[in-house]
């Protein structure tokens, strides 16, 4: 990678206590990778995915919900512009789906989503 492009993958996983999902504890599997390329002075691309896993252990059908979960996996892809005319403030665009697949199926879901972000550099920069 040059200075202008970031790359970062990271992963993990991890046991939970998580009674109030109906489970006595859930293993997480998660990794993802995102990358952003500079393309002048003042506008950056980018675009990344992650995946998480969800494997419900000891679940029961709890008050909230009326089924048992057993596992899930999400998938999100997304891509993005950002526009930075000066040092004090950006603005930018995300679009992005995520998709969910469960057992039992009823909490499974596709989503797709846009998202327009201001940011404001209150701070003093190096």
């Amino acid at each position: 990678p040059s200075a202008r492009m970031n790359v970062s993958v990271n992963g993990r996983r991890s046991a939970n206590a998580t009674g109030n999902v109906g489970a006595l504890y859930t293993i997480q599997t998660a990794f993802g990778a995102d990358v952003n390329y500079k393309l002048g002075p003042s506008i950056t691309t980018g675009f990344g995915g992650s995946y998480f896993a969800n494997d419900y252990k000891g679940s029961f059908l709890s008050p909230d919900e009326f089924a048992q979960r057993f596992s899930d996996d999400i998938w999100r892809v997304y891509a993005s512009v950002d526009y930075q005319p000066v040092p004090l403030y950006s603005i930018g665009v995300e679009i992005a789906h995520a998709q969910r697949n469960s057992d039992p199926t009823i909490f499974s879901f596709k989503s797709t989503s846009a998202l327009l972000r201001l940011r404001v550099n209150l701070g003093r920069s190096s």
